[in-house]
């Protein structure tokens, strides 16, 4: 069965998600140290909203990271010839990684811990059987050389 091919296209796409990403992130966060200075937020206020604005930006740059992979794995890929599940497994294993230890390294809005449980939890399952269908494979080609 032959592998459908993406578009030409769509890696444009995810290159210029890279770019609007961080853009965005920067647009939304721009105005926020003027209304601070103004006073419009107390400091216990403050905190809270740069708690929320760094689990944001945490976000935001694994979705860029994400996008620029992709990016790269269509590039590489261009003729679709290649094999890139190694490749693909791999990169999803560092992303469901660093996304367990994020509340370690930021501290997270009480609000977002819904969102951070519930995308771990996905990570999970879908890692772990895109691994488990990845040792099948090789199982069955194994085989199918003997």
């Amino acid at each position: 069965m032959k592998k459908k091919k993406p578009p030409e296209w769509l890696r444009w796409l995810y290159l210029v998600m890279v770019f609007f990403i961080p853009f965005a992130a920067w647009m939304d966060f721009r105005n926020y140290p003027h209304y601070y200075e103004l006073g419009i937020f107390s400091e216990e206020r403050w905190v809270e909203v740069m708690e929320g604005f760094h689990f944001r930006w945490a976000v935001q740059g694994l979705m860029a990271a994400c996008f620029l992979f992709q990016f790269i794995l269509l590039t590489w890929d261009k003729n679709g010839d290649r094999n890139v599940v190694l490749a693909d497994n791999t990169a999803c294993t560092a992303l469901l990684l660093f996304w367990a230890i994020l509340p370690l390294l930021i501290s997270i809005p009480g609000s977002a811990w819904g969102l951070w449980g519930i995308v771990l939890i996905a990570c999970i399952v879908v890692v772990g059987r895109s691994w488990v269908k990845y040792f099948e494979n090789k199982q069955q080609e194994e085989d199918y050389y003997e």
